[in-house]
């Protein structure tokens, strides 16, 4: 099991991790967060050694990692600064850009693939943002699935991580400073000198976009010949390409 105590040795927080619940194995940490988020408090951590829903995007990608979290937290946002719509997105930014700022210190070639998944030398995630199940309850999860090979005790890496969280949580959704974030995850953003190619879901025709870059609100962006194209993910099919 998780050893708590060294996580909190980490933290310098106000709020992110410092209720915690963990647990052997659980259907996910993104399910169970969902269920309780309406009573309990913003920022309580939530870990599983193992999990029954697997790998919604991973799959494919997985090897033998000696190392792994599985976690999510309960964040109840400030959204006055913020398009509601954009919630998720911008939360999915926070954890991509919090991920990838202390990835970097332990691991190489990191590589942002908008909007779910980051891939590096000896290391793989999954990041995921999700509404509250209840419709009275504004609380949005944000998930995260790490898998490494490194020699860094994982409490140590959750701890590093939540103070990130924390920090770019207030950028965005309390200071207006999302660009910050944004930056970030441009910065990692696979094909961004290059060119995707994205097609709507259920259609066969392919476009081929350029200039990619992430917009403020989280979401992706580009241009196909003199068009300008905004990418959601649950719309859209993207090909990466080198």
């Amino acid at each position: 099991m998780y050893e708590y105590e060294l996580i909190e040795n980490e933290l310098n927080t106000k709020y992110i991790g410092r209720v915690f619940l963990q647990f052997e194995n659980i259907e996910s940490t993104t399910s169970k967060c969902r269920n309780i988020s309406q009573t309990c408090p913003s920022g309580m951590l939530v870990l599983t050694e193992d999990d029954m829903e697997g790998n919604t995007y991973l799959n494919k990608d997985l090897k033998n990692f000696k190392n792994k979290v599985l976690m999510s937290l309960i964040l109840k946002l400030d959204r006055n600064n913020i398009n509601k719509e954009h919630a998720e997105s911008l939360t999915n930014c926070v954890g991509v850009a919090s991920l990838l700022s202390v990835g970097e210190e332990y691991f190489q070639d990191l590589v942002y693939y908008w909007e779910k998944v980051v891939k590096g030398k000896e290391f793989l995630a999954e990041v995921d943002s999700h509404k509250s199940l209840k419709s009275n309850d504004k609380s949005i999860i944000l998930s995260l699935r790490i898998y490494y090979n490194a020699e860094i005790n994982r409490e140590v890496l959750i701890g590093r991580l939540l103070n990130k969280i924390e920090k770019n949580i207030n950028l965005t959704f309390v200071k207006n400073q999302r660009e910050d974030v944004i930056d970030i995850c441009s910065s990692f953003l696979k094909s961004k000198d290059t060119y995707i190619q994205v097609n709507k879901k259920n259609r066969k025709t392919v476009k081929i976009i350029e200039n990619i870059q992430l917009n403020l609100e989280g979401n992706l962006s580009g241009k196909h010949k003199s068009e300008d194209i905004y990418i959601n993910w649950k719309d859209y099919e993207v090909e990466w390409c080198d």
